[in-house]
This record gives structure tokens, C-alpha cells and sequence, in this order.
């Protein structure tokens, strides 16, 4: 979860990683992780070097913004039962326990929005 200030314009580094991205062939382009680091979907025809390429790209991208993040991490090998359920229950729990860290982040805004695609139904029940 990427937690971004609005009041803060990074709509200049939003066009110059988007410029880049589509001088590279990839026009109007999200860079999704997951499948990057895994070659898969739209990646999985590229090359190492272009793959990676796009990687340092996103990663230079936010390592000059002004934003914090919460990236929620759980063992499914601790979960008992082996269900979506399960792994659904632990994500909330450690989701929850890393909002409460950012407490006194959160709590200096009037207004939070939320922007979510719900392209996962788990995430989006979580969200809810």
C-alpha cells in the first residue's frame, strides 16, 4: 500500500517514469511487480535485461518521492487450515497491525481516500 500526501505534486515524476516506460514499448503501462520479478503476463516474452530495466525504473521512481508504504508480509505455512479464509484472516490482522502502526501518520490528515482497482477480492473485503 503506497500512502501518498496529495498535497504533494509528483505529477512531474508520474510523466517522466511514464515517458521512459513507453519509450521502452510499453505505452500506457502500470509496471506490476509481481509478474515482472516472475516473467509472466505481458513480461513473460521479455528479456532479463528489459525486465530488470523496468525494475530500476519503479525503484528510482520511488526512491525520490516524498512516500511511505506499508507492505503486509505472512507466512502461509503458520496458517492451521489451508484455505483462502485463513490466509484472508491472517492478511487483515497484519494489514490492521501495520495501520496502527502508522497511527499518528494517518492521524495528521482530515481526509483519507482510498484508490483501489479491486482486481483481488480478498484485498478489497479487507479494504471494505
Amino acid at each position: 500500500m503506497v500512502l501518498h500526501n496529495q498535497e504533494i505534486d509528483i505529477s512531474k515524476n508520474i510523466e517522466a517514469l511514464e515517458r521512459q516506460v513507453s519509450n521502452w514499448g510499453y505505452p500506457e503501462h502500470t509496471i506490476h511487480t509481481g509478474p515482472l520479478v516472475r516473467c509472466e503476463s505481458v513480461y513473460k516474452n521479455d528479456l532479463r535485461e528489459q525486465r530488470k530495466a523496468l525494475f530500476n525504473a519503479l525503484y528510482h521512481f520511488t526512491r525520490l518521492l516524498d512516500i511511505q508504504y506499508i507492505c503486509p508480509v505472512i507466512n502461509q505455512g503458520d496458517c492451521t487450515e489451508k484455505s483462502k479464509l485463513a490466509y484472508t484472516d491472517k492478511l487483515t490482522k497484519e494489514i490492521a497491525n501495520q495501520l496502527r502502526a502508522k497511527f499518528d501518520y494517518f492521524s495528521a490528515f482530515d481526509k483519507i481516500i482510498v484508490y483501489y482497482d479491486y482486481g483481488q477480492v480478498e484485498l478489497a473485503q479487507i479494504l471494505k
